[in-house]
């Protein structure tokens, strides 16, 4: 037992010194929808039963339930701000998976069916191998780990159920199996297959009497393996030959038509020729990336192409594939832990094989991986008990520097995960023709621009992405590489790109040239560039052509419920925000948005009501009760107010909008000091908005601060915010300052840029009548009346000056 104890020590020492530097990676690839952004970590469901939900754009079923708990603890724990509360999960369950490779293979020892050794040696190699690195530190990857942890459980747990001593240890593995099984296809959808497949490989392996009856019915077991795998293969081809209505959509969705040619990511795959011969082509480049995983192998060549061309590659595949099968058969017969090892890197890749819309990457080598280990274990422990006397101990240098080896190797790869833009940078250096390196690269710098507060910076950063976008779109259209999506995606990006910008012409001549992956965001882009152009109808259809093709798609719900409050549509604008909390029940965003309509319609009980229901999705979520704050401030209760907004703040939303309306709401409780403190710390935070300085503005006016105000008013007109209403407050600013000759000039240069404007006819009647123009003066009052202010508004000496001047009837 002290020999387990020990060499679970080490295992655990290797772990913690190859991922030791992996705690800060930031969240990158698919870890934006899977995690970032999905409802399913961000809020509790309501619900109990497996339903889509949104990853990025677009809906597509998941059964992960397991997984996305496991997200959401991680989120309502420490959120996104402490990355390595993320990481630490990630190394535990990659420890986890090696721990239970260790048990397995040491079981396997006591039974006497591997060397002594074996288990310690593959188990510390599949902790510390590099090629794990990216299962590891990518945390959308925890699905496949978390797959890799269950199976092994169910084989373990197989394994104590071949030998139990009693039934009811029998069945309370049995039950224990169910369980893991039932883990690892919540983790990920591949789980429904590997327990199963894996079972079956332990118990070919371990069970003496099953091995025993291989051998007496050789023939037997050849015809019968060799008939299941053929049954398999044409299983898949045939099912993907039916293309039912579901395959079709999908298929039809994503077909690109681009220079006249019709260009499909998916194969037909009605005969056999096609898909699974070209998906060969990818064992040789499985083994040379799990064997020699260097710093610079990144997973940059993941899109192979689809036409099925029978080259040295194809051929290599086949004689892997076969002597892997040959390996198998004979391996269990002789040396069943190898026949072990080769049958969990066979199953393991088997589903990637055999279904077309899954791509091999690195991190789904995490299963695979561990067979290479076994089967490198048993030959390292083989080597050893070769070897005769004190010679036995030639063998333990070699191990060690290997471990070190991988170590350091891990170390250096979890060092590019820090910055994900460098690290597709690295890629596109090492394929500077490749599609994919540019377009993650871009997508990362964009996401970082979003993030960016110094604005020069960020508007380089905007550039550099646009740039990257539209290399990924020039390698694609040169070399092919991916049929489609990474033509069509780099210009979605670069016109969501250039509408964030502004850049509204731009954005459009992007959506020009890529056409079709996602239809329903080319529609929200042009929805959005022309409700942006006020060109109202237009934006309605492109909303509405969105919905067409996603009617749940979150951003157009939310985009279309703007456009029609815009228009005054309440009744419209809540039903399509009514559709939204249909759709998302577990989303308090959605509750929020139908209580913005109620809020427009002055119904400030049902917004009340609807934000309430927010706060019991999830107590937590700031921007609640900042809704909350604001219906508390068009009803006039700023002590309320204040309380929301405080709230709001200690949840770490601290926007410029909050400090505004804490602002406001001291004005109605005429706490004035304090409004201006919180006004300046909404115009520290947003300079160049208006609202917070005419806020301020009217502070001081109350605190007969006149030159502080008219001071606000100036910089509105330096940042080019200017109206006609701050000219006329610049005017009268001066007016109150008594340097008439300048409200002068004020007032006639904002005259002729509202000439029917009656409070600046009225400011210039008062201002004349200072500088003793009565004639000036008169001339102004009556226009101001004659725009529509009532003459007994005007102050007495003016109604006074009127009648002395009017002329008198003959």
């Amino acid at each position: 037992m002290s020999r387990h104890y020990i060499a679970i020590a080490l295992l655990l020492l290797a772990v913690a010194g190859a991922y030791g530097n992996s705690l800060w990676g930031d969240f990158t690839f698919d870890d934006d929808g899977w995690v970032v952004r999905n409802p399913r970590v961000t809020t509790p469901s309501d619900e109990s039963s497996p339903d889509t939900y949104h990853i990025t754009e677009g809906s597509q079923l998941r059964l992960r339930w397991l997984s996305i708990w496991t997200y959401r603890a991680n989120y309502v724990l420490h959120g996104f701000r402490f990355l390595p509360g993320w990481h630490i999960v990630n190394i535990l369950i990659h420890f986890g998976c090696a721990l239970l490779l260790y048990l397995i293979l040491a079981r396997a020892e006591g039974l006497k069916i591997a060397p002594r050794g074996t288990a310690l040696i593959a188990s510390i190699v599949f902790a510390v191998w590099p090629i794990g690195t990216e299962a590891v530190n990518y945390i959308s990857a925890r699905q496949t780990m978390l797959a890799t942890f269950f199976t092994f459980a169910s084989v373990y747990l197989t394994i104590l159920a071949i030998d139990a001593p009693t039934p009811a240890a029998r069945s309370g593995c049995t039950l224990g199996v169910l369980l893991a099984y039932a883990g690892a296809f919540l983790s990920k959808e591949v789980g429904l297959v590997f327990p199963l497949l894996f079972i079956i490989a332990t118990v070919l392996a371990f069970s003496k009497e099953v091995r025993w009856f291989i051998g007496r019915h050789r023939t037997a077991f050849f015809l019968s393996l060799g008939g299941l795998i053929a049954l398999a293969v044409a299983g898949v081809t045939l099912a993907e030959s039916f293309e039912p209505d579901l395959w079709k959509q999908v298929k039809k969705k994503y077909t690109i038509i681009d220079d006249d040619v019709a260009v499909q990511p998916f194969p037909p795959a009605k005969v056999f020729k096609s898909y699974q011969l070209s998906r060969l082509r990818e064992f040789p480049r499985i083994i040379s990336l799990l064997l020699a995983p260097l710093p610079d192998r990144l997973s940059i060549d993941h899109h192979t192409p689809w036409e099925a061309k029978f080259d040295f590659r194809v051929l290599a595949g086949i004689l892997l594939l076969a002597a892997l099968l040959t390996g198998i058969v004979f391996a269990y017969l002789r040396a069943p832990t190898v026949g072990f090892g080769l049958a969990c890197f066979f199953i393991a890749l088997l589903p990637y094989w055999a279904i077309p819309s899954i791509i091999i990457v690195e991190y789904k080598l995490h299963l695979p991986l561990a067979g290479v280990a076994v089967c490198f274990g048993f030959t390292i422990a083989e080597l050893r008990n070769a070897l005769p006397g004190k010679r036995k101990l030639l063998i333990i240098p070699p191990i060690i520097l290997l471990v070190i080896w991988g170590v350091l190797m891990s170390a250096v790869r979890n060092a590019d995960w820090r910055d994900p833009v460098a690290l597709w940078a690295k890629a596109e250096s090492l394929a500077p023709d490749k599609a994919r390196p540019p377009l993650m690269k871009g997508t990362h710098i964009y996401i970082k621009a979003h993030r960016e507060t110094d604005k020069a910076k960020k508007g380089w950063l905007f550039e550099e992405a646009a740039q990257a976008f539209k290399l990924a779109a020039y390698n694609y259209k040169r070399n092919l590489l991916h049929p489609g999506s990474i033509y069509t995606l780099a210009y979605s990006n670069l016109a969501m790109l250039e509408y964030r910008r502004g850049r509204l012409m731009e954005a459009m001549k992007a959506l020009e040239k890529g056409v079709g992956v996602r239809p329903e965001n080319d529609h929200l882009i042009r929805g959005s560039v022309a409700m942006a152009e006020g060109r109202y109808v237009e934006a309605e259809r492109q909303f509405v052509k969105s919905l067409g093709a996603d009617p749940t798609y979150y951003e157009t719900l939310k985009k279309y419920t703007a456009l029609l409050v815009k228009l005054s549509r309440f009744s419209e604008a809540a039903t399509i925000a009514s559709d939204a909390v249909r759709y998302y029940p577990g989303n308090p965003e959605c509750r929020l948005l139908i209580a913005e309509v109620r809020l427009q319609q002055k119904d400030y009980s049902q917004a009340r009501s609807h934000i309430q229901a927010a706060l019991r999705i999830d107590p937590g979520y700031s921007p609640s009760h900042f809704a909350l704050g604001v219906v508390a401030l068009e009803e006039k209760k700023p002590e309320e107010t204040i309380e929301h907004l405080d709230r709001t703040i200690a949840l770490g939303l601290n926007s410029w909008d909050i400090h505004l309306l804490r602002g406001q709401a001291f004005m109605q409780m005429e706490r004035l000091n304090e409004a201006q403190e919180a006004l300046q710390e909404s115009i520290t935070r947003a300079p160049n908005v208006r609202q917070p300085r005419l806020k301020l503005a009217e502070v001081f006016q109350k605190k007969k601060d006149y030159s502080a105000a008219l001071e606000q008013y100036l910089e509105i007109r330096k940042i080019g915010l200017e109206t006609i209403e701050v000219s006329n407050a610049i005017a009268g600013m001066l007016y109150k300052l008594k340097r008439y000759e300048e409200a002068i000039k004020e007032y006639l240069a904002a005259e002729k840029k509202a000439p029917k404007s009656c409070d600046i006819q009225l400011g210039l009647a008062l201002t004349y009548h200072q500088l003793d123009k009565k004639v000036d003066a008169c001339t102004a009052a009556r226009k101001a009346i004659a725009l529509g202010i009532k003459p007994e508004k005007l102050p007495e000496y003016l109604r006074q000056l009127l009648q002395e001047t009017q002329p008198r009837k003959p």
